[in-house]
């Protein structure tokens, strides 16, 4: 059985906001089953409250759609990554935005590719535990290890901040030199370096 975020349309036109699944893990290096993200938000979704005491904002005052999850080639990171690209692509023509939730933490290199070529100067705020600055994971580039440092090949290091990291090889503790901001926490955060920009947020729940 399917469910849709949040009672959401399934009207693609409907929508300002469009959420869209991609349940791909095939990088996986730990324990894969990333993949069933979308189906376990989608799920969970219904127990949520849908009011937020902090921006005083119901989500059900947006016009949002769920046009369910892309079908992706289990195990073929290169054809994933160019689906996911012209998806992306397509919605942004679309002038939608765009909720995308995975899958591993891979999934948001083509997504970024995307935005680059539509958005000049949007700022990458990453949430994660780890890096994920490799050169490359047990010879794969577009490793979950590696997707962070490949989206920096796209829109350059000064572009990216990184919130919450804690685990790092010291080849990523050196790149990292590199960011607009790294750092384990959020308390000393400077979000002036975010005031009047265009903003991609990258959560990685590990």
């Amino acid at each position: 059985m399917g469910y849709d975020f949040l009672e959401a349309s399934n009207d693609i036109d409907f929508g300002d906001i469009v959420i869209v699944g991609y349940p791909f893990d095939s990088t996986s290096s730990f324990r894969s089953g990333s993949r069933n993200g979308p189906y376990s938000l989608r799920y969970h979704s219904r127990n949520l409250e849908t009011f937020s005491p902090y921006r005083k904002i119901d989500i059900h005052t947006k016009k949002y759609s769920d046009i369910g999850d892309l079908e992706l080639p289990f195990g073929d990171i290169e054809k994933t990554n160019s689906m996911i690209y012209e998806n992306t692509k397509r919605l942004l023509k679309m002038k939608k935005q765009i909720i995308s939730i995975g899958g591993e933490h891979s999934v948001t290199y083509p997504i970024i590719k995307a935005y680059s070529e539509v958005f000049e100067d949007f700022i990458m705020v990453v949430f994660d535990a780890h890096a994920d600055l490799r050169e490359n994971y047990q010879g794969v580039k577009f490793s979950h290890a590696c997707v962070v440092r490949n989206c920096a090949d796209i829109i350059t290091t000064k572009r990216i901040c990184q919130l919450g990291i804690r685990s790092y090889t010291e080849e990523e503790w050196n790149f990292s030199k590199n960011m607009l901001y790294f750092s384990d926490t959020i308390n000393n955060f400077d979000f002036s370096i975010l005031k009047n920009k265009k903003i991609y947020i990258s959560i990685d729940i590990d």
